[in-house]
């Protein structure tokens, strides 16, 4: 009986102590991805801002409706990412540039699982729902301006900085929807989930 008995403790604390291993490693996980995502939120920020000068520039200097159009666009993806970046920094993780180490990983042990580690649920919802509308205007904008030019009759124009922009364009924005999918997925959050949408928008126009 003993012997039954310390067989079953061992037992036990060995499920223990993997469970425990494995929570932290998932927690170490989410905190090293919730980094990730503050860099590629940024990352889009600084890129769409360069890119919706750039396109609106030249669409101007080029008479060129579609580039510039497309600079507007850039401009409907950093509202999109400054939003979630905002939150992010000052309200959901205001510790979130400070090294990795024990405290940090903890810091997440209270969460459930099942639950967005960026954000609480009404905050998700108004995120997401936000993010949503702009994804509307973002798709209403491209089709008025795709129906304007059928109507006009006028032809997209050849324009070499729009092939620049659009070809430099689908190489980042694609890199940066791969990276905020994944991480909406291990973080589970609908929010990252709209902002990845806006990203892969950008890609399809370009």
């Amino acid at each position: 009986n003993s012997n039954l008995q310390l067989f079953l403790y061992l037992f036990i604390t060995v499920i223990i102590t993997k469970t425990q291993t494995m929570q932290i490693s998932i927690q170490y996980e989410k905190s090293k991805w919730t980094k990730i995502v503050l860099s590629f939120l940024l990352i889009t920020v600084i890129w769409n801002i360069i890119e919706a000068l750039f396109a609106i520039h030249f669409g101007i200097k080029s008479n060129e409706e579609s580039l510039f159009a497309f600079g507007i666009d850039s401009l409907i993806e950093v509202l999109s990412a400054s939003l979630v970046l905002y939150h992010m920094i000052f309200k959901s993780l205001p510790s979130a540039f400070s090294t990795t180490s024990t405290s940090e990983t903890t810091s997440l042990t209270n969460k459930s699982v099942n639950k967005s580690t960026l954000f609480t649920l009404e905050t998700e919802r108004k995120l997401t729902l936000f993010i949503g509308c702009l994804l509307v205007i973002f798709c209403l904008f491209a089709c008025v301006g795709g129906v304007f030019r059928l109507i006009e009759g006028v032809p997209p124009a050849n324009t070499t900085f729009g092939i620049i922009i659009g070809g430099i364009c689908i190489i980042a924005m694609f890199i940066m929807w791969y990276y905020k999918t994944k991480a909406s997925v291990i973080l589970n959050s609908s929010t990252l989930a709209s902002d990845a949408a806006c990203s892969l928008g950008c890609i399809k126009l370009s």
